[in-house]
């Protein structure tokens, strides 16, 4: 699908992807936002208008991804989704300092979709690895 997230060399993020499957009738997308606000702002309304679109042709829609806010609640209310998210950085390994999990990567489920569970695992980056299992309702 042509959905591309400005890229912004400072400040970080910007990859995005997004893949439709016509028999599931399900986009799903993915993102990683930087790390300075006004730019993840931007980033996050390109965004959501990109899922929009995709709600307006009726289409079921997962987004996931590194958004580098704790509720990025805009994005689950705008569109309606669920958001299955636990403290994910920094990882295991990084963590000085106690209690200092946030919760900045998300997985947004269409409501279509029962969650079944929500988990990490560590991995190779500085935050935890989130993903899910769902149900078809």
């Amino acid at each position: 699908l042509p959905f591309s997230v400005p890229f912004t060399e400072k400040h970080g993020g910007g990859g995005s992807c997004a893949v439709y499957h016509p028999e599931l009738n399900l986009t799903v997308g993915a993102v990683h936002l930087g790390l300075w606000k006004k730019l993840r702002a931007q980033k996050l309304s390109y965004t959501l208008n990109f899922g929009l679109g995709e709600k307006h042709m009726s289409r079921r829609l997962i987004f996931m991804g590194d958004f580098n806010e704790d509720h990025p609640t805009l994005f689950s209310e705008t569109l309606s989704l669920q958001d299955c998210s636990l403290p994910s950085f920094p990882n295991n390994k990084l963590r000085i300092i106690p209690g200092m999990k946030r919760g900045l990567d998300h997985i947004f489920i269409d409501n279509e979709y029962q969650v079944s569970e929500v988990r990490t695992l560590e991995g190779l980056s500085d935050h935890l690895l989130l993903y899910c299992d769902v149900i078809e309702r």
